[in-house]
């Protein structure tokens, strides 16, 4: 490694120029906790697995996520390199186990953006509605193959969600520092948005719907944690 890539003036190793700060890393981490699906998660499992018990589904969902983070740790504590999964993998189990997590976490990564970029596309589409304007169907919601398809069901293209996933691969091109700074700001806008959701849906709290707080019983309460999860 020091023949390719040389050393410093003091004899050292060169490795990569640190660019995030404490703030940025913070920032990175409730990105990846508040994703754009709790816009529409909540509501479905509301209505079709917790009712009002998904307060119940959320403390579960986030009781669960605490002790993953608590397991990160402590591997990030015991092995501290970059890697995440795959490095801990490779170092406990070995190069085949390490190599079959690692194309996981790509399908995973590459399957949730796809996720993430349509439910953009929504919102964008949704806020030019707001302001009166009109989207063509074709740009968010391109129909490849019919609804009646026996095996694949209906196949949709959305342009648009291809448009955001490029731009943001432009964005992330440009610096490390540079895409913290716009991961940053979409974040103070999203809290922005959820705080501003919660105080303002307290004031619309109608309690007559709690008299049956648990529609689908506990059942439904752990079904609707897996989904928020």
């Amino acid at each position: 490694i020091n023949a390719e890539y040389g050393t410093d003036e003091d004899g050292k190793p060169k490795a990569l120029k640190r660019s995030l700060n404490v703030l940025d890393l913070i920032s990175y981490g409730v990105a990846c906790t508040v994703g754009a699906g709790i816009f529409v998660v909540t509501g479905v499992v509301a209505k079709d697995e917790a009712g009002p018990g998904i307060v119940f589904s959320f403390l579960i969902a986030g009781f669960a996520s605490l002790l993953s983070a608590f397991c990160y740790a402590e591997f990030a504590a015991r092995i501290p390199v970059s890697g995440s999964a795959y490095t801990f993998s490779y170092v406990a189990l070995g190069e085949v186990i390490g190599w079959w997590i690692g194309w996981n976490l790509t399908l995973e990564y590459a399957i949730g953006a796809s996720a993430v970029a349509r439910g953009w596309a929504g919102y964008v589409v949704s806020l030019v509605q707001v302001f009166g304007g009109h989207a063509p169907h074709w740009l968010h919601n391109y129909q490849i193959n019919g609804t009646d398809n026996a095996v694949f069901g209906e196949i949709s293209l959305s342009p648009l969600a291809v448009f955001i996933v490029i731009f943001c691969s432009f964005v992330l091109l440009l610096g490390v520092k540079e895409s913290a700074t716009l991961n940053l700001c979409m974040t103070i806008l999203n809290v922005t948005v959820i705080l501003f959701i919660i105080i303002l849906g307290s004031t619309k709290v109608q309690t007559p719907n709690w008299d049956n707080f648990f529609p689908f019983g506990f059942t439904g309460v752990f079904a609707g944690a897996g989904l928020v999860f």
